[in-house]
């Protein structure tokens, strides 16, 4: 299960890679709170030209297990221009496949 701190690859050009920024503020795993749908990832650079900064939602969840009616992160879940959580820091804690 996601959570705070996890590791995002963003596939674009400028910054490889960021973190899943925002937490659930009452769902923990191991301290941290979890990161849900709808969620956004710490602002980073964009294009290899402009670069400019910007952040997205994490779109695609689990599709069974939520808090507070939001699906929660999981790693291989993606966000609206494709990030992706590529590393999750715990490993004892799994969520819907």
């Amino acid at each position: 299960m996601a959570r705070r701190g996890d590791i995002v690859t963003t596939y674009e050009g400028c910054q490889p890679f960021t973190n899943c920024q925002d937490s659930h503020p009452t769902v923990f795993v191991a301290n941290i709170g979890i990161h849900t749908k709808t969620m956004k990832n710490v602002p980073h650079t964009f294009a290899p030209i402009l670069c400019p900064i910007h952040t997205t939602p994490l779109m695609r969840v689990s599709n069974t297990v939520f808090a507070s009616n939001l699906g929660v992160g999981r790693k291989g879940d993606k966000y609206l221009l494709g990030e992706e959580i590529t590393t999750v820091l715990q490993s004892t804690v799994f969520a819907g496949g």
